[in-house]
């Protein structure tokens, strides 16, 4: 995450990370959640909200910090 502010890595950052499908329907959301400052890992098993296995394919996702996108790219699920 970037620094909280003009005074450097200071605070507690809100982020989340939502996972969309090619039509741009929102399937999984992690977060939000307070984090500091810095670099993380969330992981993904492939499933939708409800715990379903998606299919093989590409998936796209956006991650926001404090409700700004700051993120977004795509990712290969392969089964």
């Amino acid at each position: 995450l970037p620094p909280a502010g003009p005074n450097g890595g200071e605070g507690l950052r809100s982020a989340a990370i939502l996972v969309h499908d090619a039509a741009g329907r929102t399937v999984r959301q992690f977060g939000p959640r307070l984090s500091a400052p810095g670099e993380h890992a969330w992981e993904w098993d492939g499933r939708d909200a409800q715990g379903r296995a998606l299919p093989a394919g590409i998936w796209y996702y956006l991650v926001t910090v404090d409700g700004r996108q700051a993120l977004r790219g795509s990712v290969a699920l392969i089964r």
